[in-house]
């Protein structure tokens, strides 16, 4: 939020602005809002007034079009930092991190954040501190960092108390729920939502009121309450009409829908269906159209794409095949069909055609021409869906073929390999090579279920995965309860030991989440790297697999055999590639097999 320091217009700007801003209240759009600063922008020459206009559109742009932001944020720290104006510098800092962090950048998003904070926290600037505590957290929280999220979302809603801002105290519990509930904790969650509730209807905050009952309705719903998060959907949904909230009210139609149709399964699955289960359909269907509308005017198609597929199952279960069959042709549109332009001609034609057949069934004919007819239809209507059926099905299994080849090869090899029907090795000078192991794996493997410690492991690789994909890297394999992966192969990158550094610093603060939620039961890590020089390529001709070789490979072996339980152990060539990135801390020289001794260093932190 800006201070009455930052705010310095001269007398006719701010008259001007005032203008503006009472125009938007009539008009009550995001789109003229912006347009009107943008007006006055263009109209002042003061730089400290340029600052804060242009880090507020910095901020209007955050989860709108962090893209667009960038052009306004980033010229406001550069003017910030020329002038070395600290409360503008805290202000644009805090945009520009916004701005990164949902373009998914969030090294830089936290690198401006604590940048602000810092500067704020010289200031004694509290409601600022309290936004950019809680902005840190919600980086954490996509990062699946829930503990860290916490900490920075309470130490938010600590300052918010302090100064009795109940505003930021409300989206301060609303944050705390979100995380609780992604944690499973629902109980928390709910008990965080409802202080958000609370006070919330005490400043007559309805925007926040609603956006509350969204989220407790969302939690009532993994639990399997689905009355209860009707009624809040509905309540919701109520609040956000009033607000003129197209996208919420949409959502909130979406949801209620969802909710009738999951409440008609498992009443059926539980044998209880009362006169009301038809209602309840209906109820489903009826909000799932409400919802469309309103989505193809905002052009959202994601949520358009998840509303046509529960109109479909929504329909079929109703036995409304007809309606279930267009409902899913709308939703294979959105999904970006898997017929081809000619094709979806063919089916345009087809259906002009029934619906010529349709009409002259009208006519009055013999009742021998009239069963004709009837069966030529069925039959022409069988042929047709069989053949549908089987091009749907041929075109999801060579999906499914070339999704398999991608899990075992990289895409530039699984090409060369379709194309060539083999793959050539290649020598790559500079890769970084990451080995991972869990700590005491056998002990508390022990103690553990068969399938208990197989689904413990597929969910942390699944998340390694995902880590590894993030920044580019090339998985190569497991090896019972060890992980390895290399960056910068099969294309070159440059940046291939600071996107592992960075990988290997999300892994260990996975596991570190990890252990907070299962306790003992959870694995601890050890993590190596290097840097080096390998060969890479395809091996044997059944079972092929992907693979890496060279003493680049043996020696972040031995950097994992060193490391400790949750660090990060690098080599001497690495660290030379990422110091100027992180903190790291040196071990000194230590003996290593077959490799005598060798340099290393701990991994702290990336900097700031």
């Amino acid at each position: 939020m800006l201070t009455k320091r930052m705010l310095r217009f001269s007398s006719i700007l701010f008259f001007l602005f005032l203008l503006f801003v009472t125009a938007l209240h009539a008009q009550s759009s995001r789109e003229k809002y912006i347009d009107s600063l943008k007006v006055v922008l263009s109209k002042t020459n003061n730089d400290t007034d340029k600052i804060n206009i242009m880090s507020r559109l910095g901020s209007l742009y955050t989860n709108y079009d962090p893209a667009e932001g960038l052009k306004y944020s980033e010229p406001a720290v550069q003017l910030a930092e020329k002038l070395q104006w600290k409360e503008g510098m805290a202000v644009a800092y805090n945009a520009l991190g916004s701005n990164y962090k949902d373009l998914s950048k969030y090294a830089r998003s936290l690198k401006y954040y604590f940048k602000s904070l810092e500067l704020s926290e010289a200031l004694n600037d509290k409601k600022h501190i309290a936004a950019t505590n809680g902005n840190i957290g919600k980086v954490y929280q996509r990062l699946n960092n829930y503990p860290k999220a916490l900490e920075y979302y309470e130490k938010a809603l600590k300052v918010n108390e302090s100064t009795g801002y109940k505003f930021g105290m409300t989206n301060n519990y609303s944050d705390i729920g979100v995380v609780y509930s992604e944690m499973g904790d629902n109980e928390s969650a709910l008990e965080s939502f409802n202080k958000a509730m609370k006070i919330s209807e005490e400043i007559d905050d309805q925007e926040g009121v609603a956006i509350v009952l969204g989220n407790i309705g969302n939690v009532y719903n993994s639990m399997g309450k689905y009355d209860e998060a009707v009624r809040y959907f509905l309540k919701g949904k109520v609040i956000n009409e009033m607000l003129g909230r197209e996208v919420s009210v949409a959502i909130s139609y979406s949801n209620l829908g969802d909710n009738y149709y999951k409440l008609d399964s498992t009443l059926k699955t539980l044998k209880k269906i009362p006169a009301s289960a038809t209602t309840m359909l209906d109820s489903a269907i009826h909000y799932y159209n409400e919802a469309i509308p309103v989505y193809k005017k905002l052009s959202a198609l994601d949520y358009m794409a998840e509303t046509y597929e529960g109109l479909e199952k929504a329909y079929r279960q109703k036995k409304d095949y007809k309606s279930a069959l267009e409902a899913f042709g709308e939703y294979k549109k959105l999904q970006d069909s898997i017929f081809s332009n000619d094709k979806k001609v063919k089916l345009a034609n087809l259906g002009a055609e029934r619906a010529e057949f349709e009409k002259k069934q009208q006519v009055k004919l013999t009742k021998l021409a009239q069963t004709k007819r009837r069966n030529e239809a069925i039959l022409f209507a069988v042929v047709i869906i069989m053949l549908s059926v089987f091009t749907f099905f041929v075109v999801k299994e060579r999906r499914k073929s070339e999704k398999l080849l991608l899990n075992i090869l990289p895409a530039e090899v699984a090409d060369e390999l379709k194309k060539k029907g083999s793959a050539d090795a290649n020598h790559f000078d500079e890769v970084t090579v990451i080995f991972t192991d869990f700590v005491s794996f056998t002990t508390i493997a022990e103690k553990m279920h068969p399938q208990e410690l197989v689904d413990e492991l597929d969910t942390c690789f699944k998340a390694f995965d995902g880590i590894i994909t993030k920044y580019g890297i090339e998985k190569i394999k497991t090896i019972g309860d060890a992980y390895m992966a290399a960056s910068g192969l099969p294309v070159a990158d440059p940046q291939h030991a600071v996107k592992m550094v960075n990988a290997a610093l999300e892994i260990v603060a996975f596991i570190k989440a990890r252990k907070l939620q299962k306790g003992e039961m959870a694995f601890d890590i050890r993590v190596g790297l290097h840097s080096g020089t390998v060969v890479a390529g395809i091996v044997g001709i059944k079972k092929f697999a992907y693979d890496i070789w060279g003493d680049a490979v043996n020696t972040a072996a031995r950097m994992e055999q060193k490391s400790e339980p949750g660090k990060i152990n690098i080599s001497q060539t690495t660290y030379d590639l990422v110091k100027d990135r992180f903190v790291c801390t040196y071990r000194g020289e230590i003996e290593a097999k077959n490799k005598g001794k060798l340099k290393m260093y701990f991994v702290e932190k990336a900097l700031a």
